[in-house]
């Protein structure tokens, strides 16, 4: 069978075939060092077409193979999502572009697999600067976790000390859901201490 798998990948060119192919592998139990550098080789070749969930799946799949090749895989990934957030990028398609949504996917999938690079990071926190009108409550309140549970002190501290004025000036006017959020995500970076009787920002 595996010899087989190696005569399609070299046939695949459609960047939705390389994501298939990589829920194929692992849903297969396919362990082959050569298929899994042949699918990082049309990974490589398709990036710049993907999606960002397609780039997000391919990264999962390769990271549960366990192979050698999802470091790559992974260095590819910061390089693309780096290249999308510049303010110059220009896609051939609307989908390309990473979106306010995006962010709290691509975090948490680097994160939670320790494959976020420096120039990533900040690169993320710039753009949200940049786009600021983009980014709904809810949304902010998504990373606002993100970066109080995951994210690196440096970055952690960057991220509230930016944005927290802003999220506390509007408490009052958050839905139920979002503001347990932005407080508990408070609470988890030590940005509110919380008392028997009383609080203190």
């Amino acid at each position: 069978m595996h010899v087989d798998l190696k005569s399609v990948l070299l046939k695949v060119e459609k960047a939705e075939n390389v994501v298939e192919f990589s829920k194929f592998v692992v849903f297969f139990g396919v362990d082959d060092a050569e298929v899994f550098d042949l699918l990082l080789d049309a990974y490589a070749r398709r990036i710049g077409s993907m999606t960002v969930d397609g780039i997000l799946t391919v990264l999962v799949n390769l990271a549960h193979t366990l192979s050698p090749s999802a470091s790559q895989a992974f260095v590819l990934a910061n390089q693309e999502f780096g290249q999308r957030l510049r303010f110059e990028y220009q896609a051939l398609h609307y989908d390309l572009y990473v979106n306010a949504e995006d962010l709290s996917k691509i975090l948490t999938v680097l994160l939670d697999h320790h494959q976020l690079d420096g120039d990533l990071k900040q690169q993320v926190i710039d753009s949200i600067g940049e786009n600021r009108s983009q980014y709904t409550f809810e949304i902010m309140a998504d990373l606002a976790v993100i970066y109080a549970t995951k994210m690196d002190p440096k970055y952690q501290e960057l991220f509230f000390s930016k944005y927290m004025h802003a999220f506390v000036r509007n408490l009052p006017y958050l839905k139920e859901e979002t503001l347990y959020q932005m407080l508990w995500s408070f609470v988890k970076a030590d940005r509110l201490v919380v008392r028997e009787d009383a609080y203190e920002w």
